[in-house]
């Protein structure tokens, strides 16, 4: 049996990016609100939240196989905004 870690997909304090990104301070406040929520959560095996360690989402998304995002419920559209 697999051990599974329960990850954020988009990390938890992404602080003076949010700044650089241009999102307006109501927008920031409300990702911070939602960052904890089901949607920004994903289960990873210990080996995969390993290899997503110190990578933002988009790069280390890439390396995942044509499926990870119909079984996690990632969105293929890349041109959505990005927090990483």
């Amino acid at each position: 049996m697999q051990i599974l870690n329960i990850d954020h997909s988009h990390e938890r304090t992404v602080g003076k990016r949010l700044e650089n990104l241009g999102l307006s301070p109501e927008k920031r406040t409300r990702y911070q609100e939602l960052v904890d929520e089901v949607g920004n959560l994903q289960l990873l095996t210990a080996q995969e939240n390993f290899e997503k360690s110190d990578k933002n989402f988009q790069s280390w998304l890439a390396t995942r196989d044509e499926g990870f995002r119909r079984r996690h419920l990632i969105l293929a559209d890349d041109s959505l905004p990005a927090f990483d």
